[in-house]
């Protein structure tokens, strides 16, 4: 049994209430592997939210979904918390979440148990790269110390020109260390996104074809 509040305050799986689908398809993942200590949470949906004018809905969503993890995770006083999205598909590797989480460098700020790489990752072990520009939140863990930071700068989401994968890439990444699984131990599954509004394939991403 891999239990990921071993490493981790607080695990959710956000979900929107119309989409008991993947909800059921995240869970038949983490019920593959014995993977326990994981909290189903209601994100926001975007299609309540009013307009934003450089974003999508279900990106506005995704933004007030992480804003409220994080509230919370800062009023319980917790040291860090685990986001996955619901359309995660695990690797075997997943066996090996303790190695990995052990081989994370002190002190961290994100770390991504997988990750779309854009730019060519520093190798710090066999198991863990430190990002230069890395995207997706499919499963990102986040460390207290950026709680504040991260709060602050959601005050001000509606003038934002990016959705939330890219402030984390943008902004957070480049001034703190973060650090990712690699290759990745979590990817996403094909599956209708509510945030591009389309079917989205993410299974090429470019783990494998980078040569570190």
């Amino acid at each position: 049994m891999i239990d990921f509040r071993k490493y981790f305050d607080a695990a959710y799986l956000i979900n929107l209430n119309r989409r008991s689908d993947r909800l059921r398809e995240s869970e038949a993942e983490l019920q593959k592997y014995n993977i326990c200590g994981v909290e189903r949470v209601e994100a926001v949906d975007g299609k309540t939210l009013p307009p934003h004018n450089k974003i999508s809905l279900g990106a506005l969503g995704l933004y007030h979904t992480h804003w409220q993890i994080i509230k919370y995770a800062k009023e319980q006083g917790f040291k860090n918390v685990l986001i996955l999205e619901d359309d995660i598909e695990l690797r075997p590797q997943i066996l090996q979440f303790d190695e990995y989480m052990q081989s994370v460098p002190e002190p961290y700020a994100l770390v991504y148990c997988g990750a779309h790489h854009i730019q060519q990752p520093i190798k710090i072990s066999d198991k863990i790269v430190k990002n230069v520009q890395a995207f997706t939140t499919h499963a990102i863990g986040i460390h207290s110390r950026i709680f504040d930071r991260i709060l602050k700068d959601f005050e001000n989401i509606g003038n934002m020109d990016f959705q939330v994968d890219l402030y984390y890439s943008e902004i957070i990444q480049k001034e703190y260390d973060t650090y990712s699984f690699f290759p990745n131990v979590i990817t996403q599954r094909k599956s209708f996104s509510d945030i591009e509004m389309c079917e989205k394939d993410y299974s090429d991403n470019m783990d494998e074809n980078l040569n570190i």
